[in-house]
């Protein structure tokens, strides 16, 4: 990538970060900037692959592929969200999330680190459990 291009590339990101922090929560134009933001990395490490062919190109692919799997979830998680009014676990956003996650089924000493991340993601998306309706108190119902 020339000078030029790096620079009209780190202004538009810059922008994009910027508007996605000035809007408000869980909009859909904050959506759209995450979306944004997701589809410019995305294209960077393609960009990248492409211009310099490193030795590893294949761990390239997986990590855009991942970066792309993120982007469809976060705009699956929106629509069942704001569209569907829905609120499920697990969704589809959930399975493409895990795209994220480096699958090293062989032992290696990361799987401890990646089953962490995955307990974890879940956890914090599983809504806690509801009071059995014995421990209500008298008078409420």
């Amino acid at each position: 990538m020339n000078i030029r291009a790096w620079r009209w590339y780190l202004a538009l990101i810059l922008a994009a970060v910027a508007g996605y922090f000035l809007t408000p929560n869980d909009s859909w134009t904050q959506t759209i900037y995450a979306e944004l933001v997701g589809l410019m990395a995305t294209g960077a490490i393609l960009a990248g692959v492409v211009k310099h062919r490193p030795a590893a190109k294949a761990a390239w692919w997986w990590f855009a592929a991942g970066q792309l799997l993120n982007i469809f979830g976060t705009l699956a998680e929106a629509v069942i969200g704001r569209v569907l009014y829905l609120e499920t676990w697990p969704s589809i956003a959930d399975v493409l999330w895990l795209g994220l996650i480096r699958h090293s089924w062989l032992g290696s000493c990361y799987s401890s680190a990646d089953a962490a991340k995955a307990t974890t993601g879940a956890a914090w998306s599983t809504p806690p459990p509801s009071p059995p309706d014995s421990a209500c108190s008298p008078g409420c119902s």
